[in-house]
């Protein structure tokens, strides 16, 4: 992208106007697509930061919901360029992508939207206790634990309970090498693997409302 280009662009953006990519040359796109997708794992790793941080006296970590919303919101927008499509409280794309490109099971899944996700959206906090098929579902929540990530253990066999816990930094570390990895988003969209450029295209001016 030429320099005059990049800079309209940013100026747009930081002034919230709306953004369009009609007409302009391949190799611009792309490198609008690299901008944005690098620059939002940036602003993710460096918000939950904060946010998972611990006050010194208390040691409790200072934003933890704030910092899983901020994590759901962006496999949010990764599942809608993903896809291809956007549409406002559609969570089959985000599920299509935790599973394409994050790599988690069904069942993770399952327990990371019903759980976390779906109630950080409406309520700011999550569900305190899912049930399913019989079986109920309490979660821990850690800063960065990655032996305990997406950890399920049966607490009490006869109550059919359950405990489901997340450790917010690994969810980030799977988030960013979704995008950056060998085979993640970001080479996707540039190889238009899948059509991922031709999606991207696709759904970028209806997100930035051009």
């Amino acid at each position: 992208m030429t320099r005059f280009m990049q800079n309209h662009f940013n100026q747009q953006l930081a002034t919230n106007k709306a953004v369009s990519i009609t007409g302009l040359a391949k190799q611009d796109i792309k490198d609008i697509a690299e901008s944005i997708l690098v620059e939002r794992s940036s602003s993710l790793q460096k918000e939950v930061r904060h946010c998972i941080s611990r006050y010194e006296k208390t040691q409790e970590m200072a934003a933890p919901f704030s910092a899983l919303l901020y994590c759901f919101s962006t496999i949010d927008l990764l599942g809608s360029l993903y896809a291809g499509k956007f549409n406002k409280g559609n969570t089959k794309t985000t599920k299509i992508y935790m599973k394409d490109l994050i790599h988690y099971t069904d069942f993770q899944i399952l327990l990371l939207q019903e759980i976390f996700r779906h109630k950080l959206v409406h309520t700011a906090e999550p569900k305190w206790l899912y049930e399913k098929n019989g079986e109920c579902y309490t979660w821990s929540c850690y800063a960065d634990k990655r032996s305990e990530h997406l950890k399920c253990i049966v607490v009490d066999k006869e109550a059919r309970a359950n405990n489901f816990s997340i450790s917010i930094w690994s969810l980030v570390e799977d988030i960013v090498n979704s995008i950056h990895g060998t085979n993640g988003y970001l080479n996707m969209v540039m190889s238009n693997q899948n059509n991922c450029f031709d999606k991207f295209s696709k759904v970028f001016n209806k997100l930035s409302g051009a």
